[in-house]
C-alpha cells in the first residue's frame, strides 16, 4: 500500500429494536457508526449496506440479536450485491427471556472498490424485532484485509 494508506474499516450498529416480519430474512438497518473511515456507509441513505471504496478483499463480521424470549430463534447472514454469500449463514440460536439469542457470522469477501457492497441480514422465529440494548445488538463490521 501506498504511504499514508489507511486501511478501510468500519463498525456499524442498530440504535434501538428494528421491527420485521416473522421468519422473513430481514436486512439490518445501520443507522450509527462508530467508525466508518473510507466513508463506505450511509446512515440515511441504504443504511443497511456498506459499499467498499476500495478494491480487495475484505472481512466482514455481523451479529443478529433478537428480543430477550425463550421463544426466540435467530440467524444471520451476509450478502453482496443482494446475493447471500456461501458459508456466511448461522442460525438456531434460541434466547432466554433474560438474555437476547445472537447469531454471530463471519466472511471474507472481495469487492471491487466501486459499486460491490455487503449487508447483514437476519431472520427471527418470532418476536418480530432484531435488538439493540446496552449489553448486546446488532452490528456489522467490515474491515479490508489485502488487495
Amino acid at each position: 500500500a501506498a504511504s499514508g494508506f489507511t486501511k478501510p474499516i468500519a463498525h456499524l450498529y442498530r440504535n434501538a429494536n428494528q421491527v420485521v416480519t416473522n421468519n422473513t430474512w430481514t436486512a439490518v438497518a445501520l443507522d450509527l457508526e462508530v467508525v466508518d473511515n473510507a466513508n463506505g456507509h450511509s446512515t440515511v441513505t441504504n443504511n443497511s449496506r456498506y459499499t467498499a471504496t476500495v478494491a480487495g478483499w475484505y472481512k466482514v463480521t455481523g451479529v443478529v440479536a433478537g428480543v430477550a424470549s425463550a421463544s426466540i430463534s435467530v440467524a444471520s447472514t451476509i450478502r453482496k450485491n443482494a446475493a447471500t454469500i456461501t458459508g456466511s449463514s448461522y442460525s438456531g440460536v434460541l434466547g432466554s427471556t433474560a438474555v437476547a439469542p445472537c447469531a454471530y457470522t463471519e466472511v471474507f469477501v472481495q469487492m471491487n472498490g466501486t459499486t460491490d457492497y455487503v449487508e447483514l441480514f437476519g431472520f427471527v422465529t418470532s418476536g418480530a424485532a432484531f435488538a439493540d440494548g446496552a449489553d448486546y445488538g446488532c452490528y456489522m463490521t467490515v474491515e479490508w484485509v489485502a488487495p
